[in-house]
């Protein structure tokens, strides 16, 4: 399917969301959207831009992405979880810098395979409270990347992943925060 085809599919399921939403129903948790990712396999903020002001958000990312790119969700307090089924080989879905910060809501990120999460790609997610990323092999996790994450309990790494600055990367976490490795 050709970038257009998945764009024009998107802005049609998207509108469809919409018109079901003004008709007074509404999904238990948020509305799920699946969103495509460039050519290059980025999710980045114009893929992501058409969902932005949908209420109570669920996203899917499709299998063929790569990478979350640099803000490609920041600030959004519509978001609460994303979910990610494929792995792309050993690497993983690498996650940008700041690619969800300021996701206030966001309670659920399920990757199959994760790669390098970036410097600051989860700050500010007040609602995020496990994440577990030990399918993953060798994996940088960059400075402040769970700053601020205050209800994280509980995040499982692998004994290979490298921390740049750990005592950064947990900054303004629970003091009581889980590190299994």
């Amino acid at each position: 399917m050709s970038y257009v085809d998945r764009v024009y599919k998107r802005v049609c399921a998207i509108f469809g969301l919409c018109m079901w939403g003004f008709g007074g129903a509404t999904a238990a948790r948020g509305v799920t959207v699946d969103i495509h990712p460039n050519p290059g396999g980025t999710v980045g903020t114009e893929e992501t831009a058409l969902c932005r002001g949908l209420e109570s958000l669920d996203v899917i990312l499709t299998p063929e992405t790569k990478c979350v790119g640099t803000g490609a969700f920041k600030g959004w307090k519509n978001l609460l979880s994303v979910t990610c089924e494929g792995e792309n080989g050993e690497d993983g879905v690498k996650i940008g810098a700041a690619a969800f910060k300021d996701c206030s809501n966001l309670s659920l990120v399920r990757f199959a395979k994760t790669g390098d999460i970036g410097m600051c790609a989860f700050e500010g997610c007040r609602s995020l409270a496990m994440l577990d990323v030990s399918r993953s092999k060798n994996i940088f996790i960059f400075q402040s990347a769970f700053k601020g994450c205050v209800s994280l309990s509980k995040l499982r790494v692998r004994k290979d992943c490298y921390w740049v600055d750990r005592e950064s990367a947990l900054e303004g976490c629970p003091a009581s925060v889980q590190v299994v490795e």
